[in-house]
């Protein structure tokens, strides 16, 4: 999320907040965050009233919040975009496997966003394919099976015959 919007958001659920924790938050300095103020203001997206000397109420117009809104919506369609070429790419690898002969799929990683698209990808695989999937790794792995990870500093990543890193900085 670009800075501007972060800094939107932010008036959005609290307007009496000021730079300082705005600036934290967005992590750019104190100068920037004034500037940024400063530009939203003089498109006419922001209305500041001082209330005394070193505080003041910062006030989304209605074309702010329309600004915001565009904003936010080109924000979830980068992010959709992204999600979908990662899950093109995840596809894509865990089918090439499966036309290898891999039937069985353990997953070793820890829950987490890309846990979550490996595993509904699993699911919708397993619906159309003979596979199956496990996150409990026995101690004898089976035959055409694969552990799949995708940290390099995967614990099962020593096992060079059945492990299989998903390269996610190639989608």
């Amino acid at each position: 999320m670009d800075e501007e919007l972060k800094l939107l958001n932010m008036i959005l659920e609290n307007e009496k907040i000021n730079q300082r924790a705005i600036a934290k938050e967005v992590g750019v300095s104190l100068g920037t965050i004034n500037s940024m103020l400063r530009e939203l203001e003089a498109k006419q997206y922001l209305l500041i009233s001082r209330a005394t000397h070193n505080s003041a109420r910062y006030l989304l117009t209605e074309e702010g919040k329309a600004y915001r809104s565009r904003k936010l919506y080109q924000y979830i369609e980068e992010c959709s975009e992204c999600i979908t070429k990662v899950r093109t790419g995840i596809r894509n690898s865990l089918l090439s496997l499966i036309s290898q002969g891999v039937v069985r799929f353990y997953l070793s990683e820890t829950e987490d966003e890309f846990y979550r698209i490996v595993m509904l990808i699993l699911m919708e695989l397993s619906r159309k394919s003979a596979i199956v999937y496990d996150i409990k790794i026995p101690e004898n792995i089976p035959e055409n099976s694969v552990i799949l990870g995708w940290h390099q500093e995967n614990p099962y990543h020593h096992y060079k015959q059945y492990f299989h890193l998903i390269n996610h900085s190639t989608f």
